[in-house]
């Protein structure tokens, strides 16, 4: 038999096999449960089968290479970098399996991966049996990327493809020009006079004043993936598990306009836009390739990663790809700056950019009207990560960065108060600068002098909620209020006055009141009626799909309790007409705007703020500012955790907020107004409220 050794090549195989259980199979997993994440990168079918080759062949080669190298140095230094890499690739193997044990920390879990690594190392070693073990597993290169690629959802992905049927051409010349915005609840935007906040949201009150505005407009669908494709083939999402492509979804908004109008489309995780229709104007291939590979290194990561480290790694659950763009990844400066160093490199190569950067291209896409077109974007605003201020500066998101710290539990339900109200203030700060980047489309289509003529339509797919012990997008009795109801704003060519109506319109009817508009019958059957049809008379109810076809929920026309959603709002958040208010979160509100030195220094002590320097030298012509106060609160002898906070800034309080609890330590993340500042160096304090409604 030949010594141990001496096997190179079979070596060289084992380390092929044990990587892609290691590494391939772990993506491969969760990929093929996300089939979406590859339609909403726009990848080719090319681009799936070079990932699954990557994810197979890429990191063996490199360690392959490795040995190879000390190979040429000494033998035995290439038998000492196989067996650490064997012991490497078993921890890897047995990390996601060990993060699976309740109550076992971080550094138990990477102490128990690597005895767990070098024990196979030493089994390895000394049994012929262990290395024959591991050849017959090389099945695994063969059986993996098959089951990925032609037995799971993908493959529908690689292999349906459907001629689509473009209607005929339809009447009229009008320019439309629609924007669906992501989870933005009405709610959201509305005042306590029921109406769209005036001062808030200024841009979308004064687009109302000239649109009509349909009040009572619901989704039928919590989730994009369900909810955009209604929106666009005016149907009722009642089939299961359908991706949202132009093969599944042949008859649609761009196949109607398809021949009459000049198609300007730009999907953000949705490809219903049929490529004879809509050229693709994403990266190259290569670009789309490199973009995917970063992505799905970031998942893996996230899979073998410990739960407290994921905390340093870019989010991948709060955007459908391209996971460095926000750079916001972590809970710390270090970390942050870690995000945008990858970013910075990767950036180049990144098929989508940052939302506001594609909402601006967007917006200077639009043409002068010689030439009918359908201006169509889903953009993912004001979807999370929030870290945008009303100004359109950045900041620092900083809250409960990783699972066990969201605030919510493993279902996804708001545990604790302050999480759900926090979560909420950063929603609506995020949203007024939504309303800016709407008045910048309103400006340039008047500057382009299309206003008049143009059909705009403003929407959402679905809104959100904030309220303990609830979940945040999965409808349930006490939530569906913040979640179906959502902004519908119609401004029909050449209309000038304002119009509220409380009629019973859906999503689903706006590809029918387009095609009404345009007195142009669509060639093919949808649930939707025109919104002008859309009544209580003819709609008794109003509906919504959960997970499965059957899963359907009816409620009232009117859905009165929106409004009473906007009561429980202002409550807590207040409006416009008391701009602090949002920063006091319904907690000791009477200590915005006085003077710090109404506290006691006593109340002070053993409260710790992070990074005070980065209060100094502050530049506010920068485009981030740090108002996100973050730290710790030793225990107080006399006071009973969570503690209420003051901050201070420059000798006044500017908000108030609550500690949480992790691990033993008392944190707080409390955001300030921007005003809050002034240029050069700043003084920031934070001071503990008793539970009397006295400031100490």
């Amino acid at each position: 038999m030949t010594p141990f050794w001496k096997q190179s090549k079979t070596q060289y195989l084992h380390i092929f096999t044990l990587c892609s259980i290691a590494v391939s199979q772990p993506v491969f997993s969760l990929l093929a449960r996300s089939p979406e994440f590859f339609v909403a990168n726009h990848a080719e079918p090319s681009d799936i089968i070079w990932l699954a080759l990557a994810l197979l062949f890429v990191v063996p080669a490199i360690l392959v290479a490795i040995e190879i190298l000390c190979n040429r140095l000494h033998r035995r230094a290439r038998v000492g970098i196989h067996l650490v890499f064997i012991a490497l690739l078993t921890a890897l193997i047995a990390l996601p399996i060990l993060k699976m044990f309740n109550g076992l920390s971080d550094v138990k879990i990477l102490v128990a991966a690597c005895l767990l690594g070098s024990a196979m190392a030493t089994v390895y070693c000394t049994a012929s049996a262990a290395r024959s073990m591991v050849s017959l597993l090389s099945i695994a290169l063969l059986v993996f990327p098959v089951n990925f690629l032609f037995l799971s959802p993908i493959k529908s992905l690689l292999f349906t493809k459907i001629p689509i049927a473009v209607a005929k051409k339809a009447h009229g010349t009008t320019n439309i020009v629609m924007v669906v915005f992501d989870e933005l609840p009405l709610v959201s935007l509305m005042d306590s006079n029921h109406m769209i906040d005036p001062i808030r949201y200024p841009n979308f009150s004064q687009l109302a004043a000239s649109s009509t505005w349909y009040r009572n407009a619901t989704t039928v669908a919590a989730g994009t993936l369900r909810s955009l494709p209604s929106i666009l083939t005016g149907n009722l999402p009642t089939e299961e598990h359908r991706l949202p492509t132009a093969e599944i979804f042949p008859q649609s908004l761009f196949s109607f306009l398809g021949e009459s109008h000049h198609l300007n489309i730009w999907e953000s995780v949705t490809s219903i836009c049929p490529s004879q229709l809509c050229p693709d104007r994403k990266n190259s291939g290569d670009s789309r390739l490199i973009s995917l590979c970063v992505d799905a290194s970031i998942i893996y990561l996230h899979i073998i990663a410990p739960e407290g480290m994921t905390s340093r790694l870019p989010h991948i659950n709060q955007n459908w790809g391209n996971f460095l763009a926000d750079g916001s990844g972590g809970s710390n400066n270090k970390s942050v700056r870690k995000v945008r160093w990858l970013r910075d490199i990767v950036g180049p190569w990144q098929i989508n950019n940052d939302e506001v950067e594609v909402f601006r291209e967007f917006v200077d896409s639009i043409d002068d009207g010689k030439i009918p077109s359908l201006h169509y974007i889903h953009v993912l605003l004001p979807h999370a990560p929030f870290k945008y201020l009303p100004s359109g500066k950045h900041y620092r998101n900083s809250l409960w960065a990783t699972t066990s710290e969201t605030g919510k539990n493993a279902r996804g339900t708001w545990v604790h108060e302050w999480a759900a109200a926090r979560h909420h203030q950063q929603s609506l700060l995020q949203l007024g600068y939504v309303d800016k980047l709407l008045g910048e489309l309103v400006t340039a289509l008047k500057s382009s002098g299309i206003w008049d003529e143009t059909l705009l339509i403003i929407t959402s797919d679905h809104g959100a909620s904030y309220r303990v012990n609830d979940r945040r997008r999965t409808l349930s009795a006490t939530n569906y209020m913040d979640i179906l109801p959502v902004i519908m704003l119609i401004k029909h060519p050449n209309q000038e006055a304002g119009k509220v109506t409380d009629s019973n319109v859906e999503t689903i009817d706006i590809l029918p009141t387009i095609a009404d508009i345009l007195e142009t019958p669509l060639p093919f059957e949808v649930d939707g009626v025109p919104m002008r049809h859309s009544s209580q008379d003819t709609k008794p109810w109003k509906r919504a799909y959960l997970k499965t076809s059957k899963d359907i929920v009816f409620y009232e026309p009117t859905m009165d309790e929106k409004f009473e959603a906007v009561d429980t709002q202002t409550a807590l958040l207040g409006s416009g007409d008391d701009p602090i208010v949002i920063y006091g979160l319904d907690l000791r509100r009477d200590a915005l705007g006085q003077p710090a030195n109404v506290f006691k220094s006593a109340f002070s002590n053993g409260v710790e703020i992070d990074s005070p320097e980065q209060f100094d030298e502050i530049d506010l012509s920068e485009d981030f500012l740090p108002v996100t106060i973050t730290g710790r609160v030793q225990p107080q002898p006399r006071l009973k955790a969570p503690f209420d906070l003051a901050i201070a800034v420059n000798g006044v309080v500017r908000a108030v907020g609550k500690t949480y609890l992790i691990g033993h330590q008392n944190e707080f993340s409390i955001i300030v107004p921007e005003a809050s500042f002034q240029e050069g160096n700043n003084t920031v304090n934070a001071f503990i409220l008793n539970g009397t409604g006295i400031l100490f």
